[in-house]
């Protein structure tokens, strides 16, 4: 499960460092260095098997929601990059409900964060699936307030597809009428 750079409650401290050069990073939390490439392009932990997330204040996340597909190397990364206009190392990837709801919650402690879009999709493996996410979401949106984002669906089960659908539109209803 990737986190926010340092503890929810700091942006001052970071979950790691990238050292030697640029060539290797070391991440704060356990203490171990990798050398691999994509490990540092990455931002990657593979002792602790977590993305570190580089934030900024001023620019927004996309949280992407899927058990299996690395939004890093997905097709939807030009997308995420040249629609959304920033680095697709600041996408934050959810590959389960539970992270999916930690990490939404968390950005929204923080009234600097801001989501810029979310990737649904449904079939999570065991467990909740990205419809119970984006109905956990949807409750959560219109009971704090939260302002409007991006929401894609990226199913490909054609009526989990319509489900998220007819539940974008219901949120954007509720965005427009507030």
């Amino acid at each position: 499960m990737g986190h926010m750079d340092g503890c929810p409650n700091s942006r001052e401290n970071k979950t790691y460092e990238i050292v030697a050069g640029g060539e290797a990073i070391k991440c704060l939390r356990c203490g171990m260095t990798s050398w691999h490439p994509k490990d540092v392009e990455h931002l990657y932990c593979g002792n602790c098997h977590e993305f570190h997330v580089r934030f900024s204040p001023q620019r927004g996340i996309v949280i992407w929601l899927d058990d299996m597909r690395d939004p890093h190397l997905y097709s939807k990364r030009t997308y995420i990059e040249d629609r959304l206009g920033f680095p697709a190392e600041r996408v934050y990837w959810a590959k389960n409900y539970d992270e999916f709801v930690k990490f939404f919650k968390e950005i929204h402690q923080d009234p600097e964060r801001k989501v810029l879009a979310v990737f649904f999709d449904n079939d999570l493996g065991h467990g909740k699936q990205g419809r119970h996410a984006f109905t956990w979401m949807e409750r959560y949106v219109r009971e704090n307030g939260i302002g409007p984002f991006e929401l894609y669906a990226q199913t490909s089960k054609p009526a989990a597809r319509r489900e998220l659908y007819g539940g974008f539109k219901s949120l954007k209803r509720h965005w427009e009428s507030t």
